[in-house]
C-alpha cells in the first residue's frame, strides 16, 4: 500500500469517528486539522432561547400633559425579534422596531445598541393620549406586556410655609419638587416678583438641581433685607408654587415678626396693625 493510499485511509478512519461531532456541527475539518466549528451569529447562544420581559419594566408611566413621555419596553434576549407598539384602546399598530406605521407625527420608536431596550416616545402629551399602550415581540406565539400612560397637570411644591419671617442675617432656603413625575423636568426657573431671578453673579447666592429627584434648591446666604419678595418656582412640565419671604431688620424685635410667622393671633387688632406698621417702616428706612 503507497503513502497516498495510506493517508486516505486514514484520513477515512478519522471521519468515521468523529461523524457524530461533525454532523452535530461542532467541529470541522481543515487541512487535515480538526477545529471548533464557529458560531454563525454573535448571539448564538440567545437564538436558542426565546425572549422574556424584563422583571424590572415599570409598567405606570406618569407625565404632565405638554411634555414628553417616555414608555421603555425592556426585554431579554431580543435578538432579531421585531418589537410592535400598539395603542391597545384602538389597537392601532404604532411602530415595528423604528419604523413608524402611524400618521401622528409626535410618536416615534429608538431601540439601544445592545438590543435589550424598545423606547416609544410621545411628544406634547395630551391627555387624549393616556391609556394602555402593548409591547408586543414577534415569537411564536406572540408576547406582550401591557403599560399604562397616566397624564397628570404637574404643579411644583415649595416645602414650608407659603409665608416666611426670617431675621436679617439668616439664611434663605428653598425647595422646589415636583412630585408624581416619573421623568424629571428638562429645567427649572426661580423668579423674584416678575422677573426671573439672575443669581450668576451673586456670591451668596447658589442654586442646587437634582435631575434623580426632580427637586431645586435656592439658597440665599446671610440674606438682608432687600433679599424680601415673592419667590415662583417654575419647571418645564408643571404649573409655578411661590411663597412671599420676609427678611426683617435685626432693629425689628424678633417677637413681632415671630408672632406672624407662628400664625399667633396674640393682642388686640390694632397692636397687630402697630407691629405690622413698624415692619414695614424698618424695611422702608433700610433701602
Amino acid at each position: 500500500m503507497g503513502e497516498a493510499e495510506g493517508i486516505r485511509l486514514t484520513n477515512l478512519l478519522l471521519t468515521c469517528i468523529f461523524l457524530p461531532y461533525i454532523g452535530s456541527g461542532s467541529v470541522l475539518v481543515h487541512d487535515n486539522k480538526w477545529e471548533p466549528r464557529p458560531r454563525p451569529y454573535k448571539y448564538w447562544a440567545d437564538l436558542q432561547k426565546d425572549p422574556i420581559f424584563h422583571p424590572d419594566n415599570v409598567r405606570d408611566v406618569v407625565v404632565a400633559r405638554h411634555s414628553i413621555a417616555f414608555i421603555p419596553c425592556k426585554i431579554i434576549g431580543l435578538v432579531d425579534h421585531s418589537v410592535t407598539w400598539i395603542h391597545k384602546p384602538s389597537s392601532t399598530v404604532l411602530t415595528v422596531d423604528d419604523f413608524v406605521y402611524t400618521t401622528d407625527k409626535r410618536i416615534s420608536s429608538h431601540i439601544n445598541e445592545e438590543r435589550t431596550e424598545q423606547v416609544l416616545m410621545i411628544t406634547d402629551v395630551n391627555f387624549e393620549d393616556q391609556g394602555e399602550y402593548t409591547c408586543q415581540v414577534s415569537t411564536q406565539p406572540a408576547i406582550s406586556l401591557n403599560f399604562h400612560l397616566h397624564v397628570i397637570i404637574a404643579v411644583a411644591v415649595i416645602k414650608g410655609k407659603r409665608e416666611r419671617y426670617l431675621d436679617s442675617g439668616e439664611d434663605i432656603i428653598l425647595q422646589c419638587t415636583i412630585p408624581r413625575l416619573t421623568y424629571p423636568p428638562e429645567y427649572f426657573l426661580w423668579y423674584l416678583g416678575d422677573s426671573i431671578y439672575t443669581y450668576q453673579d451673586k456670591e451668596n447666592v447658589e442654586v442646587i438641581t437634582e435631575s434623580k429627584t426632580k427637586t431645586s434648591t435656592l439658597v440665599i446666604y446671610n440674606a438682608q433685607v432687600s433679599d424680601s419678595g415673592n419667590y415662583t418656582c417654575t419647571a418645564s412640565n408643571a404649573f409655578p408654587s411661590h411663597v412671599i419671604v420676609h427678611v426683617v431688620p435685626e432693629e425689628v424685635p424678633s417677637a413681632i415678626h415671630h408672632e406672624y410667622s407662628s400664625g399667633c393671633a396674640c393682642g388686640s387688632n390694632s397692636e397687630r396693625l402697630q407691629n405690622l406698621l413698624l415692619i414695614f417702616a424698618y424695611a422702608i428706612l433700610s433701602t
